[in-house]
């Protein structure tokens, strides 16, 4: 019986990566913070690298942390020129 991949802390799987970015981009279109799609494109992407780093899997980063790390990267992309 083969093993299905798994994701871990600074290495994830293509399936946890994607189920991030859904739930990211999903979340930042409800926030009362105005973004442009391609804005929420580069938030979701910083955030997923930093969730990569801290994280084992989408499922470990729940949805305060995921969102959390969102708000981080909004700010570092607000002061981008």
């Amino acid at each position: 019986m083969a093993c299905k991949p798994t994701s871990a802390q600074g290495k994830w799987i293509p399936q946890d990566k994607q189920q991030f970015l859904e739930f990211c981009k999903e979340s930042r279109k409800n926030k009362n913070i105005q973004l442009s799609g391609q804005q929420i494109d580069r938030v979701c992407h910083c955030a997923l690298k930093q969730a990569i780093k801290s994280y084992e899997s989408f499922e470990a980063a729940n949805a305060d942390s995921i969102r959390q790390i969102g708000t981080t990267c909004v700010d570092e992309i607000n002061k981008m020129p």
